[in-house]
């Protein structure tokens, strides 16, 4: 088990389907569909050609973005950004006004900041339109969750295709064309984008702008339907979203009781006590005061019913937490750490999830940082330090939203980089799961909790009384741990080189650099790091080559190009 002050590496499921979106009726409804912008007549009103309003929005973003981010290049190149504006300002002309609202998001995603944001798919006068069926990505496979009366036959079956690509390189299209932390808030989005013909039909996915086929494997058969959008009814997204929790559910049939983090959806908070169990169960779905409600006087009632109760067990589920007020969790913090009997290691059980995001991910920072508690379920959707607390703008003629981020929030270790909070305990919803009432998280809290060494731990142990062999072999195991799918042990081994590097200790480093190269073969900095140990050596050779390797994995690194330079000129060798 890591150590608390060492983690370093590291809407339920119905509000979920529904596009949870602030809309905004704001702006001029998009250019015909269909029509290219470079072949639209200007608007006598404001004597602008539709291309001329699109290209002053895309300069809107161009401007904007720097100059109210608190740091859009932390995780961006600099480079990148112009050459892709410039790109897109190019191709404009020969793009539709769906395509080229697309590309603006495609553009503001390059930040992985899921705060920061411009999308169609928000802004219902873009008339972006949703197909009569929700997906879930579950651990097996995407599957359709919900369909309208009338497509019983495609309920519950998993998705093997979409329109002309298998679904793996359907997802890999769709992912960039959203803003997102991490690939867990992308788990969530990608498949709701699946929903939306407008998406497809730019992206090339699907061949018509009003239809898709799919291609699905239900009950051991694979078949293709073609769904159509429903004739006489309002298919766009905010009509279609009122609708989607009516619709038929894969799961409507499954025997037994409803899982607790299914149970009472149109609830916010509630909690209760299992006697069977000795636990006590709260959900959040998020981090804010309801109507008739504070969020610290419902946890009063929560805490209130732990002393009464003595339960053996907490569990606080905010897998399906959004987020909301950062300033609300302290009475919640405080309220646990004064509760030594339930702040024990194995008593105290937080569930997280891909949609754990924003105020949610500082509760789980601040829950990692202060108790004892043990975390469950999915990595979260969000990098532990992150960008938050957005403010809204709007593009000057689109009208379409625009949200930028304004603070940046860092309540963990200042160079911690980790893209999410790593689960102690890996659980994950099957397909399998959900259609037996199962949940795999509250099996996993039911069984007696047994700790387990972090990677750094190994490490400390092995390098104190072992050798870099012995490391090898139970960083290999480690690895292919299923508890460990989801530990960031790149950065981590790239830390222990670099830690052996300033002992002088190079055939070391060297050994880890090349550990991180088996395990990581299509990561750039691998390649950076055997470079630099390479160059420590005196073997320029070698550090040319992997320079060399790691340039054409991340060609705008200019860091790396420097050391090419300097390399390939005579120049110092560091």
């Amino acid at each position: 088990m890591r150590s608390r002050s060492k983690r370093f590496a590291a809407a339920s499921l119905f509000a979920l389907f529904v596009f949870s979106m602030s809309i905004h009726t704001v702006g001029q409804a998009f250019a015909p569909a269909g029509l290219k912008l470079g072949e639209i007549r200007g608007d006598d009103s404001t004597n602008k050609s539709e291309l001329q309003k699109w290209k002053e929005d895309l300069e809107y973003i161009k401007k904007m973005l720097p100059e109210k981010h608190p740091n859009l290049f932390h995780r961006l190149d600099k480079e990148r950004f112009y050459s892709e504006i410039a790109k897109v300002e190019k191709e404009l002309p020969e793009m539709t006004a769906n395509r080229a609202a697309l590309e603006f998001e495609r553009i503001v995603g390059l930040a992985r900041d899921g705060h920061t944001y411009t999308s169609p798919l928000y802004f219902d006068k873009s008339g972006f339109r949703l197909f009569p069926y929700a997906m879930y990505a579950f651990s097996d496979g995407i599957y359709i969750r919900k369909a309208s009366p009338g497509l019983e036959d495609i309920l519950g079956a998993r998705v093997v295709g979409i329109g002309k690509y298998d679904v793996s390189k359907a997802f890999e299209i769709v992912e960039p064309y959203m803003s997102a932390d991490n690939e867990m808030f992308a788990m969530e989005y990608v498949p709701r984008y699946f929903g939306c013909p407008e998406v497809l039909y730019e992206l090339g996915i699907s061949e018509h702008p009003d239809s898709v086929v799919l291609r699905l494997e239900k009950e051991g058969k694979v078949f293709s339907k073609r769904i159509e959008l429903p004739k006489g009814e309002d298919n766009k997204i905010p009509e279609v979203r009122k609708r989607i929790k009516d619709w038929p559910d894969a799961r409507d049939k499954a025997p037994g009781e409803t899982p607790l983090h299914l149970q009472n959806p149109e609830e916010s908070k509630w909690f209760r006590y299992l006697p069977d169990q000795k636990l006590m169960y709260v959900h959040m779905k998020d981090v804010m005061n309801s109507e008739n409600e504070t969020l610290e006087q419902f946890w009063e009632k929560a805490f209130a019913e732990i002393d009464s109760k003595k339960p053996e067990k907490l569990v606080v589920d905010i897998r399906y937490n959004g987020g909301g007020n950062n300033q609300l969790v302290r009475p919640i913090i405080r309220g646990i750490i004064q509760r030594p009997e339930i702040d024990k290691e194995g008593r105290l059980f937080v569930v997280i999830g891909r949609v754990t995001f924003s105020a949610a991910q500082n509760f789980t920072n601040m829950l990692d940082i202060w108790t004892n508690a043990i975390f469950v379920g999915e990595p979260t959707g969000s990098h532990v330090n992150m960008y938050g607390d957005a403010v809204s703008y709007e593009l000057p003629n689109s009208g379409m939203r625009f949200r930028i981020s304004s603070l940046f929030w860092q309540n963990k270790h200042a160079a911690d980089e980790s893209k999410w909070t790593t689960p102690d305990l890996v659980a994950e919803l099957s397909f399998a799961d959900y259609m037996k009432n199962r949940d795999p998280v509250m099996e996993k809290v039911a069984k007696p909790f047994e700790p387990r060494r972090s990677l750094r731990e190994i490490a400390l142990a092995e390098f104190q009384g072992g050798t870099l062999e012995a490391f090898r072999e139970k960083a290999i195991a480690f690895k292919n741990d299923p508890e460990n799918k989801y530990v960031e042990i790149e950065p981590q081994i790239e830390y222990f080189g670099r830690e052996l590097i300033k002992l002088k200790r190079f055939d070391s480093a060297l050994g880890m650099f090349k550990l991180n190269k088996e395990f990581f073969p299509k990561s750039w900095s691998v390649y950076e790091s055997l470079g630099d140990v390479y160059l420590l050596k005196e073997d320029r050779e070698l550090a040319l080559k992997n320079f060399r390797r790691s340039l054409e994995l991340n060609p705008g690194n200019r860091r790396v190009q420097k050391k090419m330079e300097d390399l390939e000129s005579g120049g110092k060798k560091h």
